[in-house]
């Protein structure tokens, strides 16, 4: 059971939610430390949510606690160029205040033939493997939302895990 860090990027009024506030990243602030204390040692954020805020947020939070969980991001691929696949995974180095990421992941929906010929010989996942080597971040993955898309990614076996949508609504 991961804590997902997605609420922590956006805001919504109709519930009084606002992570961007003192008030509201408190909040936040302390929702990271009752998973961590209830257990919980995954926490997936991606600095789309609120353009790095979620991962400011999660690193505040867990700067003296990062040995007790792993910390998934992740990284665009869409129009991106290998140097600015590693400047991202660097900005969110510093914003979650560590020096190591668990899991790496292309953050998509559904791969076209185009965007998985991008990830895979345009640069983009030699990117991630020199992180890697690095010792930067630790597992590569990618989410996806459309699994049927996400086959050649897959049969590329260079991927150390998927994130599947999986919820009773789809």
């Amino acid at each position: 059971i991961a804590l997902g860090g997605y609420p922590f990027g956006g805001v919504n009024k109709a519930r009084d939610w606002d992570p961007f506030s003192t008030e509201g990243r408190q909040t936040a602030i302390a929702t990271v430390h009752a998973a961590l204390d209830a257990g919980i040692n995954y926490i997936d954020t991606a600095p789309s949510y609120g353009n790095g805020n979620s991962e400011s947020i999660i690193g505040e939070a867990t700067a003296k606690r990062r040995d007790q969980f792993a910390l998934a991001t992740k990284v665009g691929y869409r129009a991106l160029t290998a140097q600015e696949v590693t400047a991202g995974v660097e900005t969110s180095l510093r914003r979650l205040r560590t020096d190591v990421i668990d899991v790496i992941q292309f953050h998509g929906g559904m791969y076209t033939a185009a965007e998985v010929e991008h990830i895979l010989r345009g640069g983009l996942l030699d990117a991630l493997v020199r992180l890697r080597d690095q010792g930067k971040v630790r597992f590569l993955g990618f989410t996806v939302e459309e699994p049927w898309t996400a086959q050649p990614l897959i049969a590329s076996g260079v991927f150390d895990m998927m994130q599947v949508r999986y919820n009773l609504i789809y």
